[in-house]
C-alpha cells in the first residue's frame, strides 16, 4: 500500500469545485480501466459530484454496460448540467448519506470534492455504507480534506455559504479501514484555488475479496 502522508501544513480549506484535469483525470480513468479489467465487463459505477468533470464522466459510462452509470447529487441543477452533458446516464437527486442501496450492486464508486462537506460525525457511517455497496473487490476512489478544522459555515465561499467537514489525514484514513476497506494508496496533493492553494487526500481503496479472519 503506498501512503504518503507530508506533514500538515497550516489548516486550508479546499475552496473550488472545478473540472478535475491532469493527474486527478488520470487517476479517474485509471481506475475506470482497472475496475474493467478486473470484472471483465465495464463498471456500474456510483459517481457522487458528477458535475466534477464530464468527459471523464462520458468516458466511464457505457450505454453497452450491464447497468447505467448512475450519479448521485442533491442539487437539482447540477443533475441538469449532468444530464445535458451526459445524457445516457441514469441520475437521483438525493443526499448521498441517505442512500439505500442494494449490497454488492456496485462495482465502483467515486467521490470527488464532496465528502469535504460532509459533518464529520456522518462520514464513518457513509464510508460503511458504500462498502457495503461495493462487490468483494470493488474500489472507492476519493478525495478528502488533508488538514483538521472544525466542522463549520463559511459565509462567503465562491459568493454563497458553504459548509465544510474535515477529520484530516490520519482520522480519514482510520476511518475508511474501520468500515472495511483495505487502502491501497493514499496520496496528499496540494492544488490550486482560487485565493490560496489547498491539500486533498486522494485515496483508492478496496473492499475485501474475502471475510476477514
Amino acid at each position: 500500500m503506498a501512503e504518503s502522508l507530508p506533514p500538515p501544513a497550516a489548516a486550508r480549506r479546499p475552496r473550488s469545485r472545478r473540472a478535475l484535469r491532469g493527474r486527478d483525470g488520470v487517476r479517474f480513468v485509471e481506475q475506470v480501466e482497472v475496475v474493467d479489467r478486473d470484472r471483465g465487463a465495464q463498471p456500474e459505477d456510483l459517481q457522487h459530484a458528477r458535475q466534477a468533470d464530464p468527459d471523464l464522466t462520458r468516458r466511464a459510462h457505457d450505454p453497452e454496460a450491464r447497468q447505467p452509470l448512475p450519479g448521485v447529487d442533491l442539487a437539482a441543477r447540477q443533475l441538469e448540467l449532468a444530464r445535458a452533458n451526459v445524457p445516457g446516464a441514469s441520475y437521483v437527486q438525493a443526499d448521498m448519506t441517505a442512500l439505500d442501496l442494494p449490497p454488492e450492486g456496485l462495482d465502483a464508486v467515486t467521490a470527488f470534492y464532496s465528502l469535504t462537506h460532509l459533518p464529520q460525525a456522518e462520514l464513518p457511517g457513509l464510508l460503511a455504507a458504500i462498502q457495503l455497496w461495493l462487490r468483494p473487490g470493488g474500489v472507492f476512489i476519493a478525495s478528502l480534506g488533508a488538514d483538521a478544522s472544525p466542522d463549520e459555515v463559511e459565509d462567503d465561499w465562491l459568493g454563497v455559504p458553504m459548509f465544510f467537514g474535515h477529520p484530516g489525514a490520519k482520522r480519514n484514513l482510520a476511518h475508511l479501514r474501520a468500515a472495511g476497506f483495505e487502502v491501497e494508496t493514499a496520496v496528499i496533493e496540494q492544488e490550486p484555488e482560487d485565493r490560496h492553494d489547498a491539500r486533498f487526500l486522494w485515496v483508492v481503496a478496496r473492499t475485501r475479496t474475502e471475510a476477514a479472519p
